[in-house]
């Protein structure tokens, strides 16, 4: 077995570990529950998507070509940020709302960075249909993202985790496309570094619920 292919299976090891800790961390909240179902069941997707790449390598001695199964997780794990996003949206205070509508240029400038990237991902590697249906809700979180950060408030840390987890994400794909394994880990160990954050940051945002403490 060549060197790549155990760097990359012990990098997907190290992110099925990762993931099970935040989906335990999560589930384990009880300030704002909704929410930490919501990233809870992200990660999940995440792993899901992760396991089936791992074991489709132990089973076929290769890894997924074209969409598969764990596209179907990946693109899931944006949905529940975006669910998340929504209903952090549907929270914001009458004070914060009036900040949410300014910087509607940052706004759209968001999803257009998003747009940008995938068309570099095509240009370098191919693969238009499975680039269409990642930048869809890609481009959608990123203008829900930015929005939310604008906006300011109790989870404006959560917002900046969640924007530089899915900049990291533009970078990986941007980096692997151009065939840069070294410069690929390190941003991918970077980026389990800061789902971490997002949970915490979470926390952080999260109103007691009824009767705790804060």
């Amino acid at each position: 077995m060549a060197v790549e292919t155990i760097v990359a299976i012990i990098s997907c090891i190290i992110q099925l570990i990762v993931l099970g800790i935040l989906v335990a961390w999560a589930v384990r909240q009880t300030k704002e529950p909704w929410l930490f179902q919501i990233l809870a069941g992200a990660f999940g997707c995440y792993f899901l998507g992760t396991l089936f790449w791992t074991l489709h390598f132990f089973i076929r001695n290769d890894w997924p070509r074209g969409f598969s199964v764990a596209d179907l997780s990946y693109i899931g794990f944006y949905c529940f940020f975006i669910t998340a996003a929504m209903g952090l949206k549907a929270m914001r205070t009458d004070g914060e709302r009036p900040h949410a509508k300014r910087n509607r240029l940052a706004k759209l400038a968001a999803p257009a960075v998003v747009i940008a990237f995938h068309a570099a991902y095509v240009l370098l590697a191919d693969g238009l249909i499975n680039n269409i249906l990642y930048c869809i809700p890609l481009s959608f979180l990123f203008y829900q993202t930015i929005s939310g950060l604008i906006a300011g408030g109790a989870y404006r840390r959560y917002h900046a985790a969640v924007l530089t987890v899915f900049t990291l994400e533009l970078i990986i794909f941007l980096v692997s496309s151009f065939g840069l394994n070294t410069l690929y880990y390190v941003f991918t160990y970077i980026q389990m570094a800061v789902w971490l954050f997002v949970v915490y940051a979470a926390k952080k945002g999260a109103i007691p619920s009824e009767g705790e403490s804060a």
